[in-house]
């Protein structure tokens, strides 16, 4: 973490810089430190990693939505298995109106989740919301075909997965879902 000394600063400036950098290390200290309350999908493997994620998410925080994104982007490049900022990423284009970079982001996202996913229902709640985002962010672009069929894309494949869950908790919700999803196609149609 950075060792801000305000006492040394040289002007009015350079006090707020000192300033804001030590409210973005007092941000990540108490955001992440022993990750309080964070359920992170993959915990990224190096620790600087992590502080990247912070200082995205002290970014985000402060709505600067162009320096969160470059910050997220990077968190990407030193692990690509932090799910987490796929969908961070994905929800700051949406923010930002770009609906192309949403469906990208949210896209890679789910191409990691079903690798987690495959064979187990841990992942089943943020797999299905990230699906869920992924058509909406379809549905926003007025691509009503393309949502249609990513909705029964997610409805065989949450099938499939009923047939062969075995514990009763997540088969009643894995049926939930697959009757939400039902209920959204015919009702569209």
């Amino acid at each position: 973490m950075f060792n801000t000394n305000i006492v040394y600063a040289t002007d009015v400036a350079d006090k707020q810089f000192q300033l804001r950098l030590k409210a973005r290390e007092n941000f990540c200290l108490n955001t992440f430190q022993n990750y309080p309350g964070r359920d992170f999908i993959v915990i990224p493997k190096k620790s600087d990693t992590l502080y990247v994620y912070c200082m995205a998410e002290f970014y985000r925080s402060e709505e600067d939505y162009d320096t969160a994104i470059e910050y997220y982007k990077e968190v990407i490049k030193r692990d690509s298995n932090f799910i987490e900022a796929y969908i961070e990423l994905s929800d700051l284009y949406g923010i930002v109106g770009d609906l192309d970079f949403t469906i990208l982001y949210l896209y890679k996202a789910l191409n990691k989740l079903k690798l987690l996913f495959k064979g187990s229902c841990k992942y089943l709640e943020t797999y299905v919301n990230t699906y869920n985002d992924y058509i909406e962010a379809y549905e926003s672009k007025n691509l009503e075909e393309v949502a249609t069929i990513e909705r029964k894309k997610l409805l065989d494949e949450l099938e499939a997965l009923s047939e062969t869950s075995i514990k009763p908790d997540k088969k009643c919700l894995i049926i939930k879902y697959i009757n939400e999803i039902k209920y959204k196609i015919y009702n569209k149609q």
